[in-house]
Formats: C-alpha cells, sequence, structure tokens
C-alpha cells in the first residue's frame, strides 16, 4: 500500500508525457511537468520519465506501450506515488481507458496531478477529489462525443472513397482489382470475361446454373470466388453474381446508411443482360418443381380415431369423398370406411357439450409445457444478452488498443465492423426469442384466464381441433350390421364417454345411452370435386 507524501526525498514519481510529434512540442511538455515534480519536493534520480511519441502515421515501437510501461513501473516499485501528466487528455482519449487508468491509480493510492487545468486526484485523506470527479466526467463525455465524431468522419471517409472508386478495404466483387498505386477499383480483364460468358451462358444460349457451374469447376476459371472447387459452391456464387447490379457499375451498399453508392465500381455487363438474367432466374424458381405440396387439410380426429380393433383411421379422400379409413393388418380383408365431415361435426358437438362442465385436464400438460419451453427461450436470450456484453467488450478492449498503438486505426476499424455484424445477428435472433417468449407467455396467460377452455373461442378449424384434442382420450368407430350405419364411443380424458350410432346416408344421429336424437350443426367441411365444382358453376352463374 502506498503512502501519500508529498516531498519526500525517498518517494518517487511519474512524468507521464504523451504528446503527437506533428503537432506538439516534446521538450515543453516534459519540462514544465518535470519543474512541477521538482517543486513539488521529488529529486531528479527519483522521477522516472516515460514519453510516448504518437505519430500521424505510425507510432514509434519504444513507445507504443506508455501507459502499460507506467503500470509495470508502478507495479514493481512500491516508492512510486505519484503519476504527473501535462494534460487529462494525455492519459487517454477515450472515455473507457481514461476511466480504467484512473481506478488503476485510486486503487494503489497513487496520486494523479494534473497541470493544466489543475488538478489532483486525491485528497491528503486517500478519497477521491470531488473536483477530480467532476472534471474526469466532464472529460469523458467530451471524449465519448469527440470518438462519435470520429467515426462518423471515418465512415464518411470510406463512404467518399467508394463514390470516388477508391478502394476502401474490404472484399472485392469477382470480376474487379485493385491499382496497386492509386487504389482505385479497376476491371480484372480476366475475372470479367468469366463474368460475360456466364452471363452469354445463362440469357443467350439457356444454360442452367449448374450446367454453368460444372463448366467453370472444371475449367478451374471461378475458384477465386467460391474457395473449395465444388459444383455446388460454384452454382450457389453464379446464381448470387447473376443477379448482382454492380457488374452494371449501379451500386454498392453503405452498411451504416443502408443506401446505395452509385457508381462505384465500372461496369462490365449491360443493364439489359442483367435484367434478362435477373428474370429468368425468378421464372425459374416460380416453377420449381418436385416441391411437396403443403396440406392445409385439418382432420378433427386425426392421431385418436381407431377402429375396435385398435387400427388407427387416416384421413384422406376416397373415391372422391373425404373419410376415415382403416384397413386391418392381420391378414384379413376387414376395412372400415367412416364419413370424414359427419364424425368431425359429431365429435365437436359432444366436445362442447363436455367443455361446459369440464376443464380439460391435458390444459395444465400445456401449461408445463409453455412453462418449458418459456424457460428455454428465456435461457437462449440470456446467452443472448451474454454474447451482446461481449461484444461490448471486446469493443472496448480494441478500442483501448487502438490508444495505446497496439494495432492501427484501419486494423482496428475493421475488427470493429466485424464485431458489430456478429452483434446484429445476436440482435436478429434476440427479436425472434422475443417474439416466442410473447407468444408462449399469452399461451399461458389464456390458460390462466381461462379463455382456452372455451369453446367460443375456437374459430378456425385448426383451434377445434386443438380443443378437441386437448380432452379427448380417444373416438372408437365401429360398423353395424346395418349399412351405413356406425357405432362410435368418444372417451373422454376423465375416462367418461358417451355412445352413439350415426346414420351416414341420412346424416343423423342418436345417443346409444338415452336413445335421443341428437341434434347437432353439420359441417360440411370438405366437398366431393364434383360437388365443389357443381357448387362453383352454380355460385357464377348466378
Amino acid at each position: 500500500m502506498h503512502l501519500l507524501i508529498n516531498k519526500l526525498a525517498d518517494m518517487k514519481a511519474i512524468a507521464l508525457i504523451r504528446v503527437s510529434t506533428i503537432h506538439q512540442d516534446l521538450n515543453q511538455q516534459t519540462d514544465a511537468v518535470i519543474a512541477e515534480i521538482k517543486k513539488d519536493g521529488y529529486s531528479q534520480d527519483n522521477i522516472i520519465l516515460i514519453e510516448e511519441k504518437e505519430s500521424a502515421v505510425k507510432l514509434d515501437e519504444e513507445s507504443r506501450l506508455g501507459i502499460n510501461r507506467m503500470k509495470k513501473a508502478i507495479e514493481e516499485d512500491a516508492a512510486i506515488n505519484a503519476v504527473y501528466v501535462f494534460e487529462l487528455s494525455r492519459l487517454s482519449r477515450r472515455p473507457d481507458v481514461l476511466y480504467s487508468v484512473r481506478d488503476y491509480l485510486i486503487n494503489r493510492k497513487i496520486q494523479l496531478i494534473v497541470l493544466k487545468p489543475t488538478m489532483k486526484l486525491l485528497e491528503p485523506d486517500g478519497q477521491v477529489s470531488q473536483a477530480a470527479s467532476i472534471m474526469f466526467a466532464i472529460f469523458g463525455a467530451l471524449a465519448e462525443q469527440e470518438g462519435y465524431i470520429r467515426k462518423e468522419r471515418l465512415a464518411r471517409g470510406k463512404l467518399t472513397k467508394k463514390v470516388q472508386g477508391i478502394w476502401a478495404g474490404g472484399n472485392l466483387p469477382f470480376g474487379y482489382t485493385v491499382n496497386p498505386k492509386t487504389r482505385a477499383i479497376e476491371v480484372d480483364p480476366v475475372q470479367a470475361d468469366v463474368i460475360r460468358r456466364m452471363f452469354t451462358m445463362y440469357v443467350v444460349e439457356g444454360k442452367s446454373t449448374g450446367e454453368i457451374a460444372k463448366y467453370f469447376n472444371e475449367t478451374g476459371e471461378l475458384q477465386s470466388c467460391t474457395g473449395k472447387a465444388t459444383v455446388e459452391t460454384a452454382r450457389s456464387a453464379i446464381g448470387h453474381m447473376l443477379k448482382n447490379p454492380v457488374y452494371i457499375g449501379e451500386k454498392s451498399w453503405n452498411r451504416r446508411g443502408n443506401k446505395p453508392v452509385e457508381n462505384v465500381y465500372p461496369p462490365i455487363i449491360s443493364e439489359e443482360l442483367l435484367e434478362a438474367a435477373k428474370k429468368r432466374l425468378a421464372r425459374v424458381k416460380g416453377n420449381t418443381k418436385g416441391v411437396k405440396k403443403q396440406s392445409t387439410n385439418v382432420y378433427f380426429c386425426k392421431g385418436i380415431i381407431r377402429d375396435k380393433f385398435g387400427h388407427l383411421l387416416t384421413g384422406f379422400s376416397v373415391s372422391n369423398t373425404y373419410k376415415y379409413v382403416a384397413t386391418s393388418f392381420d391378414g384379413t380383408k376387414y376395412s372400415i370406411h367412416v364419413p370424414l365431415n359427419l364424425t368431425d361435426s359429431l365429435v365437436w358437438h359432444f366436445v362442447k357439450e363436455y367443455r361446459k362442465t369440464h376443464t380439460p385436464m391435458k390444459l395444465t400438460d400445456m401449461r408445463k409445457e409453455a412453462k418449458k419451453e418459456l424457460a428455454i427461450v428465456l435461457k437462449k436470450l440470456g446467452n443472448a444478452y451474454k454474447k451482446i456484453e461481449s461484444y461490448k467488450s471486446q469493443t472496448v478492449k480494441i478500442n483501448e488498443r487502438i490508444v495505446k498503438g497496439r494495432i492501427s486505426e484501419s486494423v482496428g476499424d475493421t475488427m470493429l465492423d466485424q464485431i458489430d455484424e456478429q452483434m446484429s445477428r445476436v440482435q436478429s435472433d434476440v427479436v425472434e426469442w422475443s417474439i416466442t417468449m410473447q407468444h408462449l407467455a399469452e399461451m399461458i396467460d389464456k390458460i390462466d384466464r381461462g379463455e382456452m377452455i372455451n369453446p367460443e373461442y375456437a374459430q378456425t378449424d385448426a383451434e377445434m381441433s386443438e380443443v378437441i384434442h386437448n380432452c379427448v382420450k380417444s373416438v372408437e368407430v365401429e360398423p353395424t350390421d346395418n349399412w351405413g350405419k356406425y357405432d362410435y364411443t368418444i372417451t373422454f380424458e376423465d375416462n367418461s364417454f358417451v355412445m352413439f350410432r350415426i346414420n351416414s346416408m341420412a346424416k343423423t344421429a342418436r345417443n346409444l345411452l338415452t336413445c335421443e336424437k341428437i341434434e347437432f350443426d353439420y359441417m360440411e367441411r370438405f366437398l366431393r370435386p364434383a360437388t365443389k365444382r357443381n357448387r362453383e358453376k352454380k355460385e357464377n352463374n348466378d
């Protein structure tokens, strides 16, 4: 632990001098700081001089680690009890680094003395000076604002270079190169020839992207663009290039402002050729074959309706009629076809009656599952926020390395841009997971408020199906001796049940337990194709 002792010959002080060799006189600052140290009673032999000469072009290798040299000296010599600087900005122009140095000195009870404006970090009792706290806050805010201005200045500089056709760093599109003398973006004649042949093969000759990829994969002419020379990587690269507007010299995107910068790249092909390629790409994409058709039919009893042998009935169209169908698997010729619309209508009728007096126990399981999924989403969000904080920490460290001269500004800016891209992707995930979290929370809330157990809230086929599956264990169907008549048993989650017989020909039903006729709403959700065509024809005639 250091003691705050002024004007003692056996104590040592550090003179930290950081200047720009272009704009400031090193000797002038050094003389002023050393004079102040001697004035406070330190001898010449006990003054440790650390000079850091910043150059706008390149930092001197000897002086890159000025602040680190200061820390090393303090940690190796317990006699050091003070650090002198000419101005507060000489510590750092970046607020994160400035506060880091401040805290380092406070923790070790090292006095910091600033000549302009006059300031002492610590009071005689070792506490932080109020005036110093105010000055650090003001200077930190000014330094932060200066950093923003500097970053925007750099961005404008890059944008200006792009507008002027000057390479500002990053990857160039295939077909272009950089003039080593002028740094101007120029057409690569060899790669440009590949681009022109590619567009000709696709638009004029009518070759597919796969055929073009195979051709250039064999010639190896795209390997510098695709890396590993495979047909798939080449095909993917070709698909992007065939619609890339840079090849007509039209634009390159300014990521920060999301605005196009025009006439950055010299044109390689005509605008007409690019538009023709884009139109064919869109046409091919729209006519893609072999894509599995997504069914939108919702069968209420799917997964829960079985015959007396336990065979699961599947809903689909048989003889142009939607039915639940099952065939025995024991080698017999037994099969069963039951009308889908009639079955679903009656099951929905009994479920509504059941739900008037019963709360589905499956909702409890639904709530548990939703809570489980919610916990997973919250964990993902937590990890995402940790990543964002990590990216912020990396940003601080990179800025510190730039300030200390460990890396150049151009390298640092490239690293910061990469971190910005990574952070943007994580932030997109955060948005998606936040939406999922909200959905799950709303589901739990609906269950708690009883909205999900009220049939009135079921408006769509999917919602009605969900209601049925929440409270029905099984639906068993058995043909009777009379043609077109079937006996059903609906078993609910609490093991209560209801039995009824339907007449599929007359679309009627009666309760087998009470022998009463069942009044229900018949839902004709799926029509025979012929019936559907006739109805549409009639509607058109009307």
